[in-house]
């Protein structure tokens, strides 16, 4: 068990000093050091620790359903809790209407950083390549959508 919060902590520290980065290059150096603190409370490391490191991963399987449970809890308090997340700007009416909020630019930039920074992270650092792959499941209200692909050289 140790194992897995050790592998996991590596990985934030990681994460986190790649997003510190793009942050600073993007003009929010502040929001480099402040993004992802909730990561540290034990309702999201302790599952993310186990659903990414722990014991089912390290025997090459999947994760357990009480992993993978304990993990989507974590991952939407997380979402929640994170403006830069562009679950966050969206507003699910009574009616059923999904209404897609405009971001602010600092959290927009802040996203930007986190693709990159997660990118990097996990060795895989080509945004645009994720972005493009990923373009039909991210909500984006239009003038958010609009920033995101110009910095990313799809508009």
């Amino acid at each position: 068990m140790l194992s897995s919060h050790w592998r996991y902590g590596k990985y934030v520290a990681k994460h986190k000093w790649y997003v510190f980065l793009a942050c600073c290059r993007l003009g929010i150096p502040w929001a480099g050091i402040v993004h992802d603190l909730s990561k540290f409370r034990p309702s999201e490391w302790r599952p993310y620790a186990e659903y990414f490191y722990g014991h089912f991963r390290r025997m090459g399987l999947s994760p357990s359903v009480k992993e993978q449970h304990d993990f989507d809890y974590a991952w939407l308090l997380h979402q929640k809790a994170n403006k830069h997340h562009w679950q966050w700007w969206i507003l699910h009416e009574d009616s059923g209407e999904l209404k897609l909020l405009p971001m602010p630019d600092r959290y927009r930039r802040e996203m930007l950083a986190d693709w990159k920074g997660a990118g990097r992270a996990a060795g895989k650092p080509d945004t645009r390549a994720w972005y493009l792959k990923n373009r039909e499941h991210i909500l984006l209200e239009f003038g958010t959508r609009y920033w995101i692909e110009q910095q990313l050289g799809v508009a």
